[in-house]
């Protein structure tokens, strides 16, 4: 997701400046039609999405989700291709990585629970409601183009989930997925190399977890027998995680940590 950012941003400031003074070369027209959005406006919605969906490819894996990248945009795209000749579109549809980001939004919808609450005019909201804004906003920037390419990108990620085709089975080789985590990955990285390391104290056994171990629990702080008093995980926020790409024994670490609460126990994971 992090190299889709790059491309994203530089495919469009090079698009747009290229526009500006002359008619777009014919080499550049498949980049900007995959990756560069047509204005600014577009450019800090859909960025600002991508960005946000790194979150679906620290739950999936990168070789996982770049799969989910490749199988959704390239089907998003043949049916983009396939409305305009039907409806014979004469403005054809925007540019830019639609099929992408509405295709996300369905793991988006169906696995992330929320992590926060809150009430606005007497209404309840979460979290996930500044998300579903912005992509309000992407679909509505175009008119009808727009709408239509989201559409088509929503279809692609509920053929995913139904892994019509096989398209579940896709995977990026290893080394290619190691070459975007060592090269781009590293350079929107917000932690860095040289993040703190975070602690997470369980009063159970008042030991320090850290989060920055890659994820598993060290051997000697695992606990076989833990106290009455705490709160067993049930089998039912175990396969919530295991379904959302986590192996068991993170999965009932963080449950255990988090009282058996599922969206504590993602934050711990993710974060």
């Amino acid at each position: 997701m992090k190299g889709v950012v790059l491309t994203t941003v530089g495919s469009s400031l090079l698009c747009q400046a290229v526009a500006r003074g002359s008619s777009m070369p014919h080499t550049l027209r498949p980049l900007a039609r995959a990756f560069a959005f047509g204005n600014m406006g577009e450019l800090i919605f859909g960025v600002g999405l991508l960005y946000y969906f790194r979150l679906l490819e620290r739950l999936a894996g990168t070789g996982k989700f770049g799969g989910f990248a490749f199988t959704t945009g390239a089907l998003s795209y043949g049916l983009q291709l396939g409305l305009q000749a039907a409806y014979r579109l004469r403005r054809g549809m925007p540019t830019g990585p639609y099929g992408l980001i509405f295709a996300s939004f369905v793991p988006f919808i169906l696995d992330v629970p929320p992590t926060s609450r809150f009430t606005v005019c007497g209404l309840q909201m979460t979290d996930k409601a500044f998300v579903y804004l912005a992509g309000i906003q992407l679909i509505l920037s175009s008119g009808v183009g727009s709408t239509m390419a989201a559409v088509c990108g929503l279809m692609a990620g509920l053929t995913y989930r139904a892994n019509l085709f096989g398209m579940k089975q896709f995977r990026f080789p290893r080394w290619l997925s190691r070459f975007f985590s060592a090269t781009l990955g590293r350079l929107l990285d917000a932690r860095g190399n040289t993040a703190p390391r975070v602690q997470i104290y369980v009063p159970r056994n008042q030991q320090q977890i850290p989060l920055n171990s890659g994820g598993h629990v060290p051997r000697q702080m695992q606990q076989p027998h833990p106290s009455p008093s705490a709160v067993e995980p049930s089998q039912e926020a175990i396969a919530q995680l295991m379904g959302m790409g986590f192996d068991q024994e993170r999965a009932l670490w963080a449950l255990q940590a988090a009282n058996n609460d599922v969206e504590v126990a993602i934050n711990m994971l993710v974060g």
